[in-house]
């Protein structure tokens, strides 16, 4: 109730003070029930330092399927704007506190990939449809116009046009290019619709920030010395990002007195407070732009044949773009996903991945995205028995129904500074046991898997990992025409492939790939079956064999 109340406190504030498009984001409006004006003098605060912990975040894997629950099409944004969001490869999107000291072995591929998707054609010069298409706009008008032509957008998917006549099966929603669009719910993919851009400039830009909070006038100083506040209303903030990525907020959980470098944030959803340290002054007005995600997801699938292409998607600190089980015949091409996850999923546990399949999927394609600085995973599929059961040792389905993921593709990607680049997982009755979900005719060819590990959510979690292929502990005994074939593997922070159980005997064909590795914090080059420590060329040619028998190229990095 208390979001409710936010969020139309907030769409009242938006009618009275206009939204100009042509506004910088230093004129948006902070997601709140109230708006306090920032001043240098101290206010009284009741936070207790030592022991407040005051999340009631709901967790355990029934919460990755509750997102998908609600069918209601309304989409809530707070702004929107037009060419106020920077190119992502002209801002510090690579903090160099996290980063490798050296480049690695494939910089030059990793241009050209990041090329292919920023450069992508527009939606309509890639895909046919037969319905109708509908226009958004910065520019356009959600009472007046019909949306049914350029000259005639929509402004957002809160539009009347979509209230009373829906889009149907064979339908196109596409926005326009250079707008910018702050989310403070998800989109949810229409049966049957592709979701893309037209016109000119850089994607379609949407972010799980209500407004850029680089402003003074949003942040009280308080009596303690560099700690700075903001109301937000929501239940968690995932990430505070600087300048795009020039600094990322450190999460704290203990209160304001962990609170000891800049960066470092403490949110306290019981009085819609987040405290921030800096020494600069006033943090909305030392920096030109302040993201605060919240935690939702960007886009959520839980219908047939989606197709979301050639969007952008920054700032969600729940998810990137997911679909929900027994989602089949979605496809995810030329999108721009970044800076997504942080938030809390239970206790102090955070989540959060770009692109993820959850507990069955079928003909799912995942092609030409550039995914980076994920808390959690680049591309997952992943699930539970527990929630859509699968089948016992002998073949039969146990409790309910078979899971699967079957016909899946994932090529061309580039994924870096995530955690993983790449997750399977998938749970049973015992994390001891096989998973029992059916893995069938699944492709990941010819992608670029990097820096894993040198992120921002590195050392934030609870546990320093980072390789660019994570399998858990469990066997997957029913697979059946698996490729890991022609990707590179470019430097990790620890394994670049961590398969607790080798998968090549469970229907994985592995070859082709090529390997760059270096030093990392603990001298891990692969854990297949069992961990092999690399500290030069041979090492490093004697794990890959365990794992690649017929590689393309295996170097060792010297730094």
């Amino acid at each position: 109730m208390k979001r409710l109340i936010a969020l139309l406190c907030a769409a009242l504030l938006l009618l009275l003070t206009g939204c100009d498009s042509a506004k910088t984001t230093k004129a948006g409006k902070p997601y709140s029930s109230t708006i306090e004006t920032g001043t240098d003098d101290p206010v009284d605060d009741p936070t207790d330092d030592e022991t407040e912990r005051p999340y009631e975040i709901s967790g355990g894997d029934d919460a990755m399927l509750s997102f998908l629950d609600d069918d209601e099409d309304a989409v809530t944004t707070s702004l929107v704007e037009k060419g106020t969001s920077p190119a992502t490869l002209d801002t510090k999107w690579r903090t160099d506190t996290y980063s490798p000291v050296e480049p690695g072995g494939a910089e030059a591929l990793a241009v050209t990939m990041r090329n292919n998707v920023i450069n992508s054609p527009n939606t309509a010069e890639i895909y046919h449809w037969t319905g109708k298409t509908y226009y958004v706009s910065p520019d356009g008008d959600d009472e007046k116009n019909d949306g049914l032509s350029p000259s005639r957008p929509v402004k957002t998917l809160d539009a009347d046009i979509f209230a009373t006549n829906p889009t149907k099966p064979g339908d196109a929603i596409l926005f326009e290019r250079g707008g910018v669009w702050r989310m403070t719910s998800s989109i949810r993919g229409r049966e049957g619709v592709i979701y893309g851009s037209y016109g000119t400039g850089q994607k379609p830009t949407f972010y799980g920030s209500a407004a850029n909070y680089a402003d003074e006038k949003y942040w009280l100083a308080t009596k303690k010395k560099n700690i700075w506040k903001i109301t937000i209303t929501e239940s968690d903030v995932g990430q505070v990002v600087f300048n795009h990525g020039e600094l990322v907020g450190y999460k704290k959980f203990n209160g304001l007195t962990t609170l000891e470098k800049n960066g470092d944030y403490f949110f306290n959803s019981g009085n819609d407070s987040l405290y921030v340290y800096f020494d600069g002054g006033n943090p909305g007005k030392y920096y030109d732009d302040i993201e605060i995600s919240l935690r939702i997801e960007a886009f959520l699938i839980s219908k047939d044949h989606v197709t979301v292409d050639n969007l952008r998607f920054k700032y969600f600190s729940r998810g990137g773009v997911y679909t929900g089980s027994c989602t089949n015949y979605c496809t995810i091409t030329n999108c721009e996903i970044g800076f997504i996850g942080g938030a809390l999923h239970h206790d102090t546990v955070r989540l959060g991945n770009c692109i993820q399949n959850w507990n069955t999927s079928k003909g799912m394609v995942v092609r030409n995205n550039w995914m980076y600085q994920a808390y959690d995973t680049g591309y997952t599929f992943q699930g539970n028995d527990k929630d859509a059961p699968g089948y016992d040792e002998d073949g039969n389905p146990h409790i309910g129904d078979n899971v699967y993921y079957e016909d899946i593709t994932v090529r061309d990607n580039i994924i870096e500074y995530c955690c993983y680049a790449i997750e399977f997982w998938h749970g049973n009755q015992s994390n001891t046991e096989p998973c029992l979900a059916n893995i069938i005719n699944f492709d990941l060819s010819d992608n670029c898997f990097r820096y894993s590990g040198y992120s921002w959510s590195h050392y934030q979690r609870h546990s320093n990992v980072g390789y660019n292929i994570y399998v858990g502990s469990r066997k997957f005994k029913n697979a059946v025409n698996c490729k890991i074939t022609g990707n590179t593997f470019d430097l990790s922070n620890r394994s670049t492939v961590y398969w607790s159980y080798p998968g090549e005997q469970y229907g994985f064909e592995i070859s082709g790939n090529t390997f760059y590795h270096a030093k990392n914090e603990r001298s891990e080059g692969m854990w297949y079956g069992r961990n092999r420590d690399t500290y030069d060329q041979a090492s490093l040619e004697s794990a890959v064999a365990t794992f690649d028998k017929n590689p393309r190229k295996v170097q060792w990095l010297e730094k």
